[in-house]
């Protein structure tokens, strides 16, 4: 018994240990050092010579279930940070609960979970830029560099989730975590 609650307490280190691995990165990469990158629009629109970027993230997400009551993310919030070239945005989203049935073998986000739809649209120069991606409840950070060509432009951030360690090690499922975030502009894999 006692060998296994050193045990339980040395993975929970482990565990705390990697996550504290991107903190750092989240603290940088969430700063703003410019402020004239882009600029939100809400009504999308091409302007001459502007690229228009249309963010969307779908992901799924779990906190707690206690007596088939679901609680969400609220202190602090479930949020994404986007920054490119050092100007940053937060994405917020007011989560949905959604019940998908199926099984999570061939749909990770098959069962009873917070459905968050992030959206945001900027208008930039277009050419190369560097964009980074932070969901900091999850601990993930992503970062690419892009050609945003002008006119209108569509970035998809797809979530990939954990997989179980001891059960399942093959079928990733919300309710494991988020592992990283995979990257598409203009239909193209980054």
């Amino acid at each position: 018994m006692k060998t296994m609650v050193i045990m339980a307490l040395v993975f929970a280190l482990a565990f705390m240990a990697g996550c504290a691995g991107n903190k750092n990165a989240v603290i940088k990469a969430g700063e703003s050092t410019r402020h004239d990158i882009f600029q939100e629009v809400s009504e999308p629109r091409a302007i001459s010579g502007k690229a228009l970027l249309k963010i969307e993230f779908p992901v799924k997400s779990f906190k707690a279930r206690f007596i088939n009551t679901y609680i969400k993310h609220s202190d602090p919030l479930y949020t994404v940070t986007l920054n490119i070239d050092g100007q940053s945005v937060v994405l917020t989203d007011e989560p949905v609960l959604e019940d998908l049935t199926g099984d999570f073998k061939e749909n990770p986000e098959a069962g009873t979970g917070w459905k968050y739809n992030f959206r945001k649209e900027l208008l930039l120069e277009p050419g190369k830029h560097h964009v980074t991606v932070m969901v900091p409840l999850s601990d993930v950070v992503t970062e690419k560099d892009v050609t945003i060509k002008a006119g209108a432009n569509l970035m998809q951030l797809i979530p990939v989730y954990n997989a179980s360690i001891s059960r399942y090690p093959n079928y990733p499922r919300f309710s494991h975590g988020l592992r990283r975030v995979a990257v598409k502009l203009n239909s193209q894999d980054l």
